[in-house]
């Protein structure tokens, strides 16, 4: 897990879910739920690109999060994979094709971590990662439409493209840094 600043509040947070056969897709659902309001950032790594959305403010201090493996051909294990926050965020432009047609990811975060950290998900590929970070209702400031961002003075410290993705905007792609 990667702590994003110092300064940002701790609080408790827990994550609890199980994969589901729907249909003929793998889906896992589960809840983020935490002590106070709180938002949730989740983001998809695939290879230098790093897709992102950010969820509303959390309702009953919870939000749910998923992952739904749903498959674009009938014979073939090729899947388009949805990661959401039903309450507004979600990636969706990712294919992937797998060793079978019933693979689940293992999902690897933890079942109790703090706000502030990005916290991996799943590993899908060494290619293709998911993970999520969630933050104190009170280190954001929720503008017009629910979006939110980070309040100035938590962003000090904070390295690209985190900063970017936390000041603003509902949701986004960008290049990641390539190391010379």
């Amino acid at each position: 897990m990667t702590r994003l600043s110092p300064q940002l509040k701790r609080i408790r947070a827990a994550l609890r879910g199980d994969w589901i056969r729907r249909w003929e897709r793998n889906i896992w659902e589960g809840t983020i739920s935490c002590d106070e309001p709180f938002v949730t950032l989740i983001v998809a790594r695939l290879e230098a690109e790093l897709f992102w959305a950010k969820s509303l403010p959390s309702k009953d201090n919870s939000i749910q999060l998923q992952l739904d493996l749903m498959p674009t051909s009938k014979t073939e294990p090729v899947f388009q994979l949805h990661f959401l926050a039903p309450t507004g965020a979600f990636i969706q432009n990712i294919t992937v094709k797998f060793t079978d047609r019933d693979h689940r990811p293992t999902i690897s975060a933890p079942v109790e971590f703090e706000t502030g950290v990005v916290v991996p998900f799943a590993l899908c590929s060494p290619r293709l990662e998911f993970s999520f970070a969630c933050f104190s209702k009170t280190d954001a400031v929720v503008r017009r439409h629910y979006v939110w961002g980070l309040k100035p003075r938590f962003l000090d410290g904070i390295k690209s493209p985190w900063r970017e993705i936390l000041t603003r905007g509902r949701h986004g792609e960008t290049v990641l840094p390539v190391a010379a």
